[in-house]
């Protein structure tokens, strides 16, 4: 195996980063986080795949700590890191976001929160960039802070654009346009940056970020209520370039997506029924429960299959999808649902989210945390 032949951390680093990917994109999370936690414990560093809840606080608040009087915007000033082994960690941390983002709410937050405090203490690299964008994705969520994230999620971007750090461009671009602005803007507004995220992805072979790219464009045309034919147009060409590499993850995300906006339009046998030539809900749902499927598809599976039974007026159905699924990892709760079900092409800013209350008891936008002492 390469990594035994590894010399150094710098190469180990490298290794990890490709052993990562190529899990990735082959729908092996676990696998994929395992093997980046197997790098940090060589360097002495010791993760849970599910850490606890106040460990990733202290990692965030230590943002704070480091931030000390400085203004967020001000961290675009950083000189540029130039450690070797720091540059190398970076980007492990960075390639395994998109993992644990499928696995453990905890772990992205903690991974995410490392990379941004690894880039204060040694400098900005094209890592930090999505570090700070990832950190724009999380702070309001999971912890209640969505003009800090905002403004983290900026920062990120206006690293690409005015230092031209641009080896990671569509990350960050995609992280910011999909799952940034849809707190702060119209889901329109970050239409243009998911064009420039493809190009970038298309450009830098950047395979697995192209698929996302198409399938957050296709949640972009879908949520802001563009004409449908032109969603089914993008959602097929989006569907035909995972196909190619076989990226199940995007394949299961766009097909039930597809036999929505079919049936939105007409042209399914049956209003409300994601059933016809191209798609089978029967035999779809025995590929969820017999293979290896990723929770945040099969949750928008039944999201779908839900949102066409109301649509259609049929409510008992669509209460039935909802009853009938209580163990699904699609129907948690509210209170144990992951980030996934909101990021990577299910972000659900225009199209099934429920509007938030800001100003109340509860409500931390406006909150800087005071680190532990």
């Amino acid at each position: 195996m390469l990594s035994s032949r590894a010399a150094n951390t710098v190469e180990l680093a490298t290794v990890t980063c490709l052993r990562v990917d190529l899990y990735t994109a082959f729908d092996q999370s676990d696998r994929a986080v395992a093997v980046c936690l197997d790098y940090l414990r060589q360097l002495g560093v010791e993760w849970s795949p599910h850490p606890t809840k106040a460990e990733v606080e202290r990692e965030y608040e230590r943002i704070w700590s480091q931030l000390e009087t400085r203004e967020i915007e001000e961290l675009i000033e950083l000189p540029l890191m130039s450690d070797p082994e720091s540059l190398a960690t970076l980007d492990v941390l960075i390639k395994v976001l998109p993992p644990a983002l499928f696995t453990d709410a905890n772990l992205l937050s903690m991974a995410t929160c490392r990379a941004v405090n690894l880039s204060i203490e040694r400098g900005n690299s094209d890592g930090s960039c999505v570090a700070y964008g990832w950190l724009g994705q999380v702070a309001g969520p999971h912890f209640g802070n969505y003009k800090a994230g905002f403004r983290f999620g900026r920062l990120g971007y206006e690293l690409v654009e005015k230092r031209g750090l641009k080896r990671f461009q569509a990350r960050t671009y995609m992280v910011f346009a999909s799952h940034v602005m849809p707190w702060a803007k119209h889901v329109r507004a970050g239409r243009d940056l998911l064009h420039r995220t493809l190009e970038a992805a298309n450009k830098n072979g950047d395979l697995v970020f192209a698929a996302y790219s198409w399938l957050n464009l296709n949640t972009n045309l879908l949520a802001a209520g563009d004409p449908l034919a032109e969603v089914q147009r993008e959602a097929e060409n989006g569907l035909e370039f995972a196909q190619r590499p076989r990226f199940g993850f995007v394949i299961d995300h766009i097909t039930p997506r597809l036999g929505l906006i079919r049936t939105l339009r007409g042209l399914t046998p049956k209003f409300g029924s994601l059933d016809d030539g191209q798609f089978e809900e029967l035999r779809f749902e025995r590929h969820l429960t017999n293979e290896h499927v990723l929770p945040q598809p099969e949750c928008f599976y039944w999201i779908r299959k839900l949102q066409a039974r109301f649509l259609a007026g049929d409510y008992a159905s669509a209460l039935d999808v909802r009853i009938s699924r209580p163990e699904t990892r699609a129907f948690r709760g509210s209170g144990g649902s992951p980030p996934s079900t909101r990021s990577m092409g299910g972000e659900l800013s225009g199209e099934f989210r429920e509007p938030r209350r800001t100003g109340g008891r509860g409500d931390r936008t406006n909150t800087r945390p005071r680190a532990r002492r």
